[in-house]
């Protein structure tokens, strides 16, 4: 993390009731009026939508008429079947029927057997019948059945004539009618028309068949055609729904990680989650930015992927580029290396760092923060594994979250361990560290020394000058023992006018020479409170830490009787007590 602008807000937590009480975490979306939830570019996913809904009413409609062929074709071809067998099967037993009733007729003639009289009615009658049948099927065959039938009836009066003259006894005139030309005439007649039904059942048939194959292929094209489709949907559902497992399994990651851990580990986190979602998604980079504005103050930080650090000066334009991004979507969509140079311009902080595919969000929280996350990639990827800028917004939520935590949690801690006035540590948080020191000292032996600090007259500087005057001189005390100690020396104030300070690795002789220099100096300063000069001292009592000590009771009573004994002393002076074993 890098801080680009900075200073320390003092109070920004002094009033803990009010920062922990008030649900001021809540994450809330920026309200500018024509401005979506989180990012003015997602209606776009409105779109989305919108196209999806016109696009299903042709689909719908496709589906419905190849459903409608698919059904029409099986009627078809269940109607053609029966019909080419039922015509298949009347053509055969006329020419049959044909055959039997000429045989009948001369078995008739030249026998005179009434069986066979009895059979020649029989076949006349299905005859008739095969005809009909052919006539209902193809009522396009009119002319030729109705040849056959005149020649059929022709050819049947012929027959009962000469099976009339047979029963008289003139079986030779008969015979003579039975094979005469004009019966010969009548069955040509009859087997010329029969030819020609033949034909034009064979030609039904055959086109029947070519219609059939038609449909057949038309319906296997436009089924084939839908399947195609709804493979491709599948697939493209498939890899949505693949998608959506993968964002959530990454947000459920972050959020598991991040709400979990301790705040001193925040600022890695964040770090950590940005390097998942640029892993998992095959990306490049991914940033969060961060402006907020306190007193005046504008902070800005920065947090990124591991090896993707924002080059010397690029922070605000790259700030300015996201924000331009977030306002119009529909450059991140058409992809940054496609727009033009007039759009190009805008954003160059992009482009400058090689990204060929962006993605972004932007967040407002309730106390005016404003957030940018953004991911990129140098190469192509495909759609479906992009992030989303409702995800990106849903992981900057989950960051945000954690940052307001690790901000409670030092606001907290600082509460609970430091003195609202001078900013030192308490007289708990100091005892504390005093033990700390205390357990390292029996392990290790190095030498750590303890002094207690007492303003003297504090009370008549208070009577004389005020209260406000009184703090000011508290103020002032803690901020020259800041300034002349050591980064890893410990101060407390413990109690008004009384002050600790726990010197890590120094012996005796150098604790005492610390407590005279600041005697020294708090000697010759002056302090001025309402137009008045007030010049302080300070009693100091010096002891270091023992072996003997099993607490931090015994090191904090010798250094309060070496205070006791300066303040006895006259004051403005420096005693010290040895622990008894040494």
């Amino acid at each position: 993390m890098t801080v680009t602008s900075g200073r320390a807000l003092r109070h920004a937590f002094s009033r803990s009731a009010s920062v922990c009480g008030r649900k001021s975490r809540r994450i809330q979306a920026n309200s500018n009026p024509g401005q979506d939830r989180y990012v003015k570019g997602d209606r776009s996913t409105d779109r989305s939508a919108l196209y999806r809904r016109l696009l299903l009413v042709p689909i719908l409609l496709v589906i419905c008429a190849s459903a409608f062929l698919t059904y029409k074709t099986i009627v078809d071809y269940r109607h053609s079947r029966v019909i080419s067998e039922r015509l298949i099967r009347a053509e055969g037993n006329i020419r049959y029927y044909d055959e039997a009733l000429t045989m009948s007729a001369r078995a008739v003639v030249y026998s005179g057997d009434p069986l066979w009289r009895t059979r020649y009615d029989i076949f006349r009658e299905k005859l008739a019948g095969e005809l009909n049948t052919i006539a209902t099927l193809l009522p396009g065959l009119k002319e030729p059945l109705e040849d056959i039938s005149k020649a059929n009836a022709r050819r049947t009066e012929l027959d009962l004539q000469s099976f009339a003259l047979a029963e008289k006894g003139d079986a030779a005139q008969a015979q003579r009618i039975m094979l005469g030309v004009e019966h010969e005439d009548e069955s040509r007649k009859y087997a010329h028309g029969a030819s020609i039904l033949k034909q034009t059942i064979d030609t039904f048939i055959s086109t029947s068949e070519t219609t059939l194959k038609q449909s057949t292929l038309l319906s296997v094209c436009v089924v084939s055609g839908l399947t195609i489709v709804f493979l491709l949907a599948f697939l493209r559902t498939f890899r949505a729904l693949g998608s959506l497992l993968l964002m959530e399994r990454i947000r459920s990651d972050v959020a598991r990680r991040m709400l979990s851990v301790s705040a001193s580990e925040t600022e890695v986190d964040i770090g950590w989650a940005l390097q998942l979602i640029v892993h998992e998604t095959r990306g490049d980079r991914a940033f969060l930015m961060r402006q907020s504005q306190r007193e005046d103050v504008v902070h800005r930080q920065q947090w990124w992927n591991e090896g993707a650090g924002l080059p010397d000066g690029q922070a605000d334009a790259l700030w300015t580029c996201l924000a331009q991004l977030c306002e119009d979507a529909s450059m991140l969509r058409r992809g940054l290396s496609r727009l033009p140079a007039d759009q190009r311009q805008g954003v160059d902080a992009v482009l400058k760092l090689g990204l060929r595919r962006a993605s972004c969000a932007h967040v407002k929280t309730a106390h005016g923060d404003e957030y940018y996350i953004s991911w990129g990639s140098k190469k192509r990827v495909p759609t479906w594994l992009r992030p989303s800028s409702s995800f990106l917004q849903s992981i900057a939520e989950i960051m945000i979250g954690a940052v307001k935590n690790q901000e409670y949690e030092a606001a907290l801690t600082r509460l609970a361990t430091t003195d609202s006035l001078t900013h030192l540590n308490n007289r708990h948080h100091f005892t504390e560290c005093l033990a700390r020191e205390l357990k390292f000292f029996h392990r290790t032996k190095r030498p750590c020394a303890l002094l207690m600090l007492d303003l003297d007259h504090f009370k008549n500087i208070n009577d004389t000058f005020g209260h406000a005057a009184g703090d000011a001189v508290l103020i002032h005390f803690a901020d020259r023992l800041r300034s002349e100690l050591r980064d890893i020396d410990t101060i407390g104030r413990l109690g008004g006018e009384e002050f600790g300070i726990i010197l890590p690795d120094t012996n005796f002789d150098a604790a005492l020479a610390v407590a005279e220099r600041l005697r020294e100096d708090m000697q010759m300063a002056e302090i001025e409170a309402d137009g008045e000069r007030i010049k302080i001292t300070v009693c100091i009592g010096v002891t270091i830490l023992d072996a003997s000590d099993a607490d931090t009771t015994q090191p904090l009573s010798r250094a309060d009787d070496a205070l006791y004994c300066a303040k006895e002393e006259g004051r403005n002076r420096v005693r010290h007590r040895i622990p008894a074993s040494v």
